[in-house]
């Protein structure tokens, strides 16, 4: 009787740890058909890499405050490097982690359904232009919070009598 209780219990981990590796690599498969994370972290490291100027003289005044001998080209190697190891390793985490949010809320059922979905070439069309759209999305937001901005400010200044 032990002997079978724990054969049954061995198939039932077996079978647990092989829905787990399925349910990972669809979700995956997912996040792969969806196009959403490359331009993610795309975005990601173009915001950074506007505030690069910035970083860059910052850390170029302390170093060399700190007596060390550094040029500006050394600061925005060390910048570069950074960025790309930076993004590198998010991209690593993001997709363990996101698959953990889809294991809470899907099954792998509702998978193979929404792989199913973006396997078809109207969605394939969607997702090639995601990045596209992403990009573009970003430069009309940045635009418009320049102009929100400044209008602000302007409004600000304009009723402040100190500034005027």
């Amino acid at each position: 009787m032990q002997k079978f209780l724990f054969v049954l219990t061995l198939m039932f981990c077996t079978q647990q740890i092989a829905l787990a590796d399925e349910f990972e690599e669809k979700a995956s498969q997912l996040l792969h058909l969806s196009n959403s994370v490359e331009p993610t972290l795309k975005a990601m490291d173009r915001m950074i890499e506007t505030m690069d100027p910035v970083l860059s003289e910052n850390m170029f005044r302390q170093y060399s405050a700190a007596g060390k001998d550094v040029t500006k080209e050394d600061v925005d190697q060390l910048l570069l490097e950074w960025r790309q190891e930076f993004v590198k390793r998010i991209e690593a985490r993001l997709v363990p982690l996101i698959v953990d949010v889809y294991r809470e809320h899907l099954t792998i059922a509702d998978l193979d359904f929404l792989i199913s979905v973006m396997e078809k070439p109207e969605y394939k069309k969607y997702t090639d232009m995601v990045p596209a759209l992403m990009e573009k999305s970003q430069i009309v937001g940045e635009q418009m919070g320049q102009e929100i901005g400044l209008e602000v400010l302007n409004e600000l200044v304009a009723k402040n009598p100190k500034f005027q």
